[in-house]
């Protein structure tokens, strides 16, 4: 509020608040008393009173402020003190010495930069407010196709796969966002669960230990399993323990310098082979380590083998072949290396293949390719799970179960998928989720009993299927 008073201007600057009603009336008797004493001084008494006016007026104002700081005692008094030193000496001066046309232009100044502050202080809260509403129905959308894929996921599974990935993408566009984290996780979990249910998952939190290697050798890594007639081994690069029942035999050393790689049962011999990093095989049999021969004079360098027959069949991932060797009993040695294979076939990023009367194999990156009678054969993975192998290791069946098997390594998860008699297919049926027990190493399956038996690099688990 201004007024002119013998050619002067004053400003009076008034801040509201809710006050009590004393509080009230101690301001308007200060006030009272300074308009009178200005009204009854001479023209030379003008700036004093101005002067009074303006000191009772802070002065009542500091005691009402005196009594609302009471209020806030504790550690942040001295900076709130601060500021409003700062404020106090910004308007002494500003109301001392007369007020020219710089004073009313600073005023102005502070007026608009308080405008602006809070108007940009408004325009980012209803923006905010805005995005949060935009947030919350992106979730509200994510749980209307969460509840839309499990409806569609009885009849068409593909169609629920395509459903989920489109809520989990929304729901991670929240989560990124950084507002509404925790009920956008909470989505990312009920997708999971959805899954899993759609996907047949068994976890399995607390896995049976069938054996424990560490009981003979602390240092053991474990590399696969090994079975032939009913006997039960698991061996790692220079050693080979047999296991009875659930006891761990005494470890038997391989070989003081090759470094195994790979091994499988030769059920023609009744024996256990091995196959080195060098290229070498070495024989297990009748207690006795011994190195095998081939008309070829060396073998061929692959990353697995296995047994069919009286062949063994070599993975040789690096020439995208698969090499046959036969063993001649009446030469007590294997003939030369057969290619298995035609032309024109990529085997590149191949790490193990599983035999059953067709040669199945596995690649690194999860393809699994079927092979009968040396020719690939069209071959498809029906009602495929949501999530994708991630780190694929082994791939076992038999002529004796109607299922294939996969292993996820890293992931702790063994895939099952049922033969198909009618198309030669296999078709997605379940999976096993290993809680706890790290990368998995290797699986087998026992036919009679109906157990999954998986490896560790220490320990072996099972499980009833």
């Amino acid at each position: 509020i201004s007024t002119e008073m013998l050619g002067r201007i004053g400003l009076t600057g008034m801040k509201f608040e809710k006050a009590t009603e004393a509080d009230i009336e101690s301001v308007e008797h200060e006030v009272d008393t300074a308009t009178k004493t200005i009204l009854e001084a001479s023209e030379d008494h003008v700036s004093s009173g101005k002067e009074s006016i303006t000191g009772k007026f802070i002065t009542a104002f500091k005691g009402y402020r005196r009594k609302k700081d009471q209020v806030y005692q504790g550690g942040g008094g001295s900076w709130f003190e601060g500021v409003g030193g700062k404020i106090k000496g910004f308007f002494k001066g500003l109301f001392t010495g007369g007020f020219g046309k710089d004073k009313i232009l600073a005023a102005l100044v502070f007026v608009i930069v308080v405008l602006l502050v809070a108007i940009f202080v408004a325009k980012s809260n209803m923006a905010t407010r805005a995005e949060l509403e935009k947030l919350d129905d992106i979730l509200v959308s994510v749980q209307e196709k969460i509840s839309e894929s499990e409806t569609k996921g009885t009849y068409d599974k593909d169609q629920a796969k395509e459903i989920l990935n489109k809520a989990y993408e929304d729901a991670m566009t929240v989560l990124n966002s950084g507002y509404l984290r925790d009920k956008a996780i909470l989505k990312l979990n009920e997708i999971d669960v959805v899954r899993d249910k759609l996907d047949n998952v068994t976890r399995v939190e607390e896995p049976t230990v069938y054996a424990d290697l560490t009981t003979k050798e602390s240092d053991v890594d474990a590399l696969g399993f090994v079975e032939v007639a009913d006997r039960f081994f698991v061996f790692e690069s220079n050693a080979l323990y047999e296991l009875v029942l659930d006891q761990v035999q005494d470890p038997l050393t391989i070989d003081d310098e090759e470094t195994v790689i790979a091994a499988t049962g030769f059920d023609d011999r009744n024996s256990v082979v091995f196959l080195t990093k060098a290229g070498k095989m070495i024989e297990y049999k009748d207690g006795t380590m011994s190195f095998m021969d081939t008309d070829d004079g060396v073998f061929r360098k692959g990353v697995e083998i296995d047994d069919w027959s009286n062949n063994i069949y070599m993975l040789d991932a690096a020439s995208s072949q698969i090499w046959k060797y036969g063993y001649k009993g009446s030469r007590d040695r294997f003939g030369a290396a057969v290619a298995y294979l035609g032309d024109d076939n990529d085997l590149s990023g191949g790490i193990d293949l599983a035999i059953d009367g067709s040669v199945y194999t596995l690649k690194d990156n999860g393809d699994v390719n079927k092979f009968y009678s040396g020719s690939k054969v069209d071959f498809y993975i029906n009602d495929a799970p949501f999530n994708a192998f991630k780190d694929p290791a082994a791939i076992y069946t038999s002529d004796e179960i109607d299922e294939v098997y996969v292993l996820d390594s890293s992931e702790a998860r063994v895939l099952v998928f049922v033969k198909d008699a009618k198309t030669g297919n296999i078709i997605y049926t379940s999976q096993y989720l290993f809680d706890g027990v790290g990368d998995l190493r290797d699986l087998y399956v026992d036919a009679t009993d109906r157990k999954l038996y998986v490896l560790g690099a220490q320990k072996v688990y099972e499980v009833g299927l």
